[in-house]
């Protein structure tokens, strides 16, 4: 970076050879100005000389043709020949010749006697259009100016050259009076009309001399003062360079550190134009330096609008030097929104006032910080107000320090009534207060305290049964400063402990009323049990040996009268036959359906696949009939009656037999372990069930077809139902019509034994 200055410096030589040239330029320029200046002086000073001989020739030539003319001697002057007026030559009473002398000849007499007497005399002459004296003919200038002089014009002059030497020729017109027709009457001319002019012609060499010398003069002093500028151009160009190696080596240092800054950095003039804008400003707003100095609206665009006025009204008095630090959002080129802290202290130089330094930093993560430190003391404000249970602090006297606004709010009181007011012992009661005396040192000795129940009295009166637990705030020396508490309201809980204690002694009356009937439904049962089992007996032997004999012999009947009799005879004694036999399956299915809670045996550790396997072989003549395929995953052992488990899984693989479709049955079982019990599946390919009569298969009786067209009693699946609630579990089906059925049943796995 420190090449850069050199580099900067040597860019000011430039700078400083203008500066030089102007100023020799100007010295010329002045100079050129004061000889042109000299030079119209000259003409200027002749002019008035010439006008001086001029005004003074007028004058007494007026006052001679007012006299009329001047005699003089013929001895001293010869007679004017080309005068020709009456009386021109006269002789006086005592003999003396005069001749009359008129204006224009005594005017070139007088001029031609200081022709004379100088080598540079002032010329005069008169001329005129009409002349009488050839001597007084005018050359060309002289004619255009008489002509000049007719069409109004006043004054004329030129430089002319007359006998080598430069001379300033005036000319002016004079005009015909009634004093000139005297002599000049014969040439017609009338009053007021131009009739001639005079010219002076003075002899510029004296003055020019004059302002050679002036010249001279001015040159030196010009030369001089340009001598006296490079000095002191020389002297300030060495001060501004030591100023400017300052300057720049001040904006070298103040560049490295803002370039190398992640602050966004810029300068605004006196104007309000930016001066300098450092690259640390793309990082944050996303725009380049070179776009904000393209357009310095940018600053205020990127500001939104809900933050602009704030930034417009700060730097709005850029002078102001009470601007203080803000802190506002922009959005960036990405759209991401940033928080800035602005702050922009005013620059002077040599107390002239420069403009302000912006210095901007990205206190984004910050204020998001800020904004998730406030949220967060919100939330665990509006936590410690609004919870469940009271809080409060206690100073190492024990008076209130803070309170949450739900203890306030049980106790009534408003925090300006208790906090640094009152203590804890002035709101408990006067047991809660020897408690809390009791335990207050030991309190601070061990520094907290689990569930201790207090009675703290309400504003109106009431009292508020609280449960408190504390814990001690020490200093760093282990001394004791101040409590934190939790309070409970415990009014439900006492309220609920009363209704409980009287609830007990109601249920102990209730348990021993309870007791007694259980007792005689105990034995009720028991009776109740004896009678089905002599029922089953009664339906085994007194109802299953008239039936065998109905059916033995109608057997016999049929073996000695069939075709012997008529076709409805027949047909008689085949349906007699038929419903013997589903009489002897119904009697058989009941008696089975009533001994599943009665005759069961105790539950032991049962192979759930043998079970399987045995009905499996107990429905082979089925299977084969209906070329039906039993298939089965890994079953687990589990505690159960395993004669009741087998006629389970024979009834749900015959009832698939059964209630098979066009395809020959394929039943697939399978169990998997939910939790606590162990769910069981039996899966066909059926003609299915419709989901509206899921419930009902399990009732007895329960039949969805006739029996001519599915033979059955209707009790085996309410036997299946029996089987698995007496093993303390439920059993279900999915089904869709045409679709096959899943039968579903669980048996707990508490009792089971793997």
């Amino acid at each position: 970076m420190a090449p850069l200055s050199v580099q900067t410096v040597a860019n000011k030589k430039p700078y400083a050879f203008y500066l030089f040239l102007a100023w020799t330029v100007f010295i010329i320029f002045s100079l050129l100005l004061t000889i042109h200046n000299l030079r119209k002086a000259v003409l200027e000073q002749a002019a008035i000389e010439a006008r001086t001989h001029l005004e003074l020739n007028l004058e007494y030539r007026a006052l001679i043709s007012e006299l009329g003319g001047v005699y003089a001697s013929v001895d001293a002057i010869s007679p004017n020949p080309y005068l020709t007026v009456p009386k021109r030559d006269i002789t006086t009473k005592d003999g003396d010749k005069l001749t009359l002398l008129n204006p224009a000849y005594m005017t070139r007499l007088i001029f031609e006697k200081i022709k004379n007497k100088s080598s540079l005399p002032v010329i005069n002459k008169i001329t005129s259009l009409k002349i009488v004296n050839p001597i007084n003919a005018p050359d060309e200038w002289e004619r255009k100016t008489l002509l000049a002089f007719e069409k109004g014009l006043k004054e004329a002059r030129e430089i002319t050259s007359i006998n080598g030497n430069s001379y300033l020729r005036l000319m002016r017109p004079f005009f015909t009076e009634s004093s000139c027709l005297k002599c000049h009457g014969y040439q017609r001319y009338e009053e007021g009309e131009v009739r001639g002019a005079i010219s002076i012609a003075v002899p510029i060499k004296p003055y020019n001399e004059l302002a050679v010398r002036t010249r001279n003069i001015s040159i030196i002093t010009y030369l001089l003062l340009w001598f006296a500028g490079c000095i002191g151009l020389i002297v300030f160009f060495r001060f501004k360079q030591k100023q400017e190696q300052r300057l720049i080596e001040s904006e070298w240092k103040f560049r490295t550190l803002s370039e190398s800054a992640n602050d966004w950095e810029y300068w605004l003039s006196e104007n309000r134009q930016i001066v300098y804008m450092s690259p640390s400003s793309e990082k944050i707003t996303g725009y380049s330096p070179q776009e904000f100095m393209n357009n310095p609206d940018l600053l205020t665009n990127i500001i939104p609008p809900e933050d602009r006025p704030l930034f417009l009204s700060h730097i709005e008095n850029i002078q102001d030097a009470s601007h203080e630090e803000m802190e506002f959002r922009i959005i960036s080129k990405s759209g991401q929104v940033k928080w800035l802290a602005h702050i922009c202290p005013p620059l002077y130089m040599h107390h002239k006032f420069l403009g302000r330094r912006i210095n901007n930093r990205d206190i984004t993560d910050r204020k998001m910080a800020e904004e998730k430190l406030h949220e967060s003391y919100e939330q665990i404000e509006d936590l410690y107000n609004k919870a469940p249970c009271g809080y409060h602090s206690l100073d190492r006297d024990g008076r209130f320090v803070r309170i949450n606004d739900t203890e306030l709010r049980w106790l009534g009181y408003n925090r300006d009534e208790v906090v640094g007011k009152m203590k804890f012992s002035d709101i408990i009661t006067a047991d809660s207060l020897r408690t809390f005396e009791m335990n207050f040192p030991i309190f601070k000795t061990h520094g907290w305290i689990r569930d201790l129940e207090f009675e703290m009295m309400r504003k109106d009166g009431t009292i508020l049964p609280v449960l408190l637990n504390a814990s001690a705030i020490r200093d760093n020396n282990g001394n004791y400063v101040m409590s934190r508490s939790t309070v409970y309201d415990i009014t439900e809980r006492k309220r609920a402990e009363e209704a409980l204690r009287k609830h007990r002694e109601h249920l102990e009356e209730l348990v021993e009323q309870r007791t007694a009937e259980l007792k005689n439904m105990a034995d009720e049962l028991t009776r109740s049990n004896e009678d089905l089992k002599e029922f089953a007996y009664v339906v085994s032997h007194d109802l299953k040996e008239p039936l065998q004999v109905i059916k033995g012999f109608m057997r016999l009947f049929e073996k000695r009268y069939k075709e012997k009799l008529d076709e409805k005879a027949d047909q008689l004694i085949r349906f007699t036959i038929d419903g013997a036999e589903r009489m002897q399956e119904l009697i058989k299915g009941l008696l089975e359906y009533s001994q599943v809670g009665t005759k069961g045996k105790e539950f032991k550790p049962t192979d759930c696949s043998l079970t399987l396997n045995n009905a499996v072989s107990n429905l082979k003549v089925s299977l084969d009939e209906s070329e039906g395929v039993v298939t089965h995953d890994t079953l687990p052992t589990i505690m159960a009656d395993a004669i009741q488990l087998s006629s389970l899984f024979q009834n749900l693989i015959g009832n698939a037999i059964k209630f098979r479709g066009a395809e020959a049955p394929r039943i697939h079982i399978s169990a998997e372990r939910k939790r606590d019990e162990w769910l069981f599946s039996v899966r066909d390919n059926g003609i299915g069930i419709d989901p509206e009569f899921a419930d009902r298969i399990f009732d007895v009786f329960q039949r969805l077809h006739s029996s001519d067209e599915y033979p059955g009693t209707g009790i085996g699946l309410a036997i299946c139902k029996k089987i698995v609630e007496h093993h303390g579990g439920r059993i279900w089906v999915e089904s869709e019509p045409g679709k096959g059925a899943t039968f579903y049943f669980t048996i707990p796995e508490r009792q089971a034994q793997v």
